[in-house]
């Protein structure tokens, strides 16, 4: 019996809620805010610089709190943007234009969203148009290429064994994501997650124990990037399913 026990992802905002919140942060709106302006700008100033992508024209990119934020030709721009379980949110500031763009998307591809706030902030700046939904679509398909291959060497198929499918299939759990079984339907072998439906996947076997996931959800798609690898090993304390990016999920066996 599924129980449901993970909560549902969803943007809950509205066109004139967001338009508040970025002339909050930009510090114009028309009342003064709970924050006096210095308090507001610490907000905004970079804690730790962390390496950003050289065709971004960019000689720092920087952690704020809750924040991020680059130099460009055209100004500093400080951001905060993201992806969960069928959402995908980006939100850009150009302080020195006292300009904000919001895009929210019920629907998980950031390299979307991305796209199209940076080039709404382009249109509305007045900045020279860039094709950035050819930029994001880049940067994204090399950073999924290189973790595939990643994904191949640490789930390397020549590795390991395949163990016979009576013994792998059953009941596993994980502290984290709760009760998992493993069945065997129309042939298929399936992951059904008890309490967390989006991890439903189909496996394919590649051999030597190790599997292919193919998710049933697809805005699973880029959220499984380390993730479509599994083995299952047999070892001291019995079956588990080792994954790159939950773990291991050990199978119940029978008290």
């Amino acid at each position: 019996m599924r129980r449901h026990l993970m909560g549902e992802s969803c943007v809950y905002s509205s066109a004139r809620d967001a338009v508040r919140w970025l002339r909050f942060q930009l510090g114009v709106q028309e009342k003064a805010g709970p924050l006096s302006a210095n308090t507001l700008a610490e907000l905004h100033r970079p804690q730790s610089l962390s390496f950003g992508p050289k065709l971004l024209d960019s000689n720092f990119v920087a952690y704020c709190m809750g924040w991020a934020t680059r130099d460009t030709p055209h100004g500093r721009l400080i951001w905060h943007d993201g992806g969960e379980f069928g959402v995908a949110t980006c939100t850009l500031m150009s302080p020195a234009h006292k300009a904000g763009i919001a895009v929210y998307g019920n629907v998980n591809k950031l390299s979307a969203m991305r796209a199209l706030g940076h080039t709404l902030l382009d249109q509305l700046t007045g900045v020279p148009a860039r094709d950035w939904a050819q930029i994001w679509g880049d940067m994204f398909a090399a950073e999924r290429a290189a973790n595939e291959k990643g994904v191949e060497a640490a789930m390397n198929s020549a590795e390991g064994e395949d163990l016979p499918r009576e013994a792998i299939l059953g009941s596993y759990y994980h502290p984290s994501h709760g009760a998992i079984e493993l069945v065997e339907e129309k042939g298929a072998l399936r992951i059904r997650a008890l309490d967390g439906w989006v991890y439903d996947a189909t496996l394919t076997p590649l051999g030597h124990g190790v599997y292919k996931g193919h998710c049933d959800y697809l805005g699973m798609e880029s959220l499984t990037r380390r993730l479509n690898r599994v083995r299952f090993v047999r070892d001291a304390e019995g079956i588990a399913l080792r994954t790159l990016g939950l773990g291991v999920i050990r199978k119940v066996m029978p008290a």
